[in-house]
């Protein structure tokens, strides 16, 4: 869970830059059109905040701020977008409890993805794929580059890694 007053101050920074934001709880999810009441907001169990801006600058300085707190796992799923999990949750730890569930270790897995909330999962796979419309920094750290998600990429990896 992210702690509540994590939330008011992402909020609370959202407001200050007038940027599009959103919050993952338990019970559902709220926004910057449909926030909740304080009454409401302190009874929620929070899960993830996110904000969305297309002002640069906005989002380096929205960054800078979260990265001083030294409290949040911070990725994007756009270039214009931030997302924040608590401090440890990420795809990848989220992948090892299924394989540990599944029995089987990470060295076993392949995972693909496009974006930076992507990264932690691709390190950590066995084989990591950037899909070839990921970002610049996703297709570095990545062990192999396929076609882009609209020329059918993960099936062309099912295809090489798993169906021979």
């Amino acid at each position: 869970m992210v702690d509540i007053e994590l939330i008011r101050r992402m909020r609370s920074l959202a407001l200050y830059y007038d940027t599009w934001y959103w919050a993952y709880s338990v019970e559902g999810v709220f926004n910057k059109d449909r926030w909740v009441t304080e009454e409401e907001f302190e009874s929620k169990e929070w899960l993830k905040f996110g904000y969305y801006t297309e002002n640069a600058e906005s989002l380096a300085a929205i960054r800078k701020e979260l990265e001083s707190w030294g409290k949040l796992e911070i990725t994007n799923s756009h270039p214009c977008n931030l997302e924040l999990n608590p401090l440890g949750i990420s795809k990848a730890s989220g992948l090892e409890q299924v394989c540990g569930l599944l029995g089987i270790t990470m060295a076993e897995v392949i995972a693909m993805g496009d974006s930076l909330n992507d990264v932690s999962m691709i390190r950590a796979a066995g084989l990591g794929v950037a899909m070839g419309n990921a970002q610049e920094e996703v297709k570095r750290i990545a062990d192999q580059v396929t076609v882009s998600n609209e020329e059918h990429g993960v099936a062309r990896i099912i295809r090489e890694h798993l169906l021979g």
